[in-house]
């Protein structure tokens, strides 16, 4: 009887010993999965963060393209009111000098490289003088020609007398080199955390292929600046981050996308990820990326 007692108190300890490692693991398991939890979370979360600031830096450019623009639209158009001023005053008061004054105040280097200039002579219609000029057969008609750069300038001005007809403007393509030569200078100057930093990508061919498009822009390969690029390019895994990314941008002209690739200053190539956008205007891809392994080290410091 003595022994039944004592296996029974045994068997009772053991349970009463089962039972408190039960109740330990239980929330030992609990506190696990939770922190488990947790950290899946935190680094979904610095993920979508990241994704947010990616996309709002490349929008942010793109504004500050469009505010540039507007700003070097400005600037020519007051001048070239500033030069109708100056034209129309000479015009009354020496009207025989009046060609040689415009070809002069058009000979300086500030206004010719950047005004499309014509002076026609009203008698035979023919162009006696003219800079910055688009290729046209002189038999066509010049008055076409002329509504045809209307429709693409800015600070259109025409001075005229019974002899001649002085015609100038801006040029779009001029506002635009001289805003993409602002932009470039930012690109470069901009510095963030992490070595993140904006490239762009100019397209000369949608369809993709070999020289579809140009490395305009890449603080981080400066030298290549210039160089074609390939859809068919890819990373140290076999991806093809250019076909990638020009599909993405002409399906929905944007795209986030992952590939490989050396970090800025370094030899050191790792995941990237990647938000491209589309400037139609430009035919620009405007891209910003951030390394994963980056985003992994920041995750692991926080928690």
């Amino acid at each position: 009887m003595e022994g039944i007692r004592k296996k029974y108190y045994i068997l009772l300890a053991f349970l009463a010993l089962l039972m408190c490692a039960f109740c330990i693991f239980i929330p030992i398991s609990s506190v696990n999965r939770v922190e488990t939890i947790y950290r899946e979370y935190t680094r979904e979360k610095i993920f979508d963060i990241k994704k947010t600031f990616l996309k709002d830096s490349v929008n942010n450019i793109i504004k500050s393209i469009e505010s540039t623009q507007v700003e070097v639209m400005q600037k020519y158009e007051q001048r070239a009111k500033r030069l109708a001023i100056r034209f129309e005053g000479t015009i009354q008061a020496y009207p025989e000098e009046f060609v040689n004054f415009a070809k002069l105040s058009f000979s300086d280097p500030y206004n010719r490289e950047v005004f499309t200039i014509l002076i026609l002579d009203k008698q035979t219609n023919e162009i006696i003088y003219k800079n910055l000029l688009p290729d046209f057969d002189q038999k066509d008609d010049i008055g076409n020609l002329i509504e045809l750069l209307k429709e693409k300038s800015i600070g259109y001005h025409e001075i005229q007398n019974e002899e001649y007809c002085l015609i100038f403007m801006v040029l779009e393509e001029v506002i635009h080199r001289e805003t993409k030569e602002d932009i470039k200078g930012r690109i470069h100057e901009d510095e963030f955390s992490n070595g993140s930093y904006f490239w762009v990508n100019e397209v000369l061919d949608y369809n993709g292929g070999e020289n579809y498009a140009i490395r305009l822009i890449h603080p981080n390969l400066i030298d290549t600046e210039g160089m074609y690029l390939s859809t068919s390019m890819t990373d140290i895994k076999g991806n093809t981050p250019y076909l990638t990314e020009l599909q993405g941008v002409v399906t929905e002209g944007e795209i986030f996308f992952n590939y490989y690739f050396e970090k800025k200053d370094s030899d050191e190539v790792s995941e990237k990820l990647t938000y491209a956008k589309l400037y139609e205007k430009y035919n620009w891809i405007i891209a910003m990326g951030v390394h994963l392994d980056d985003i992994q080290l920041y995750s692991d410091e926080i928690l």
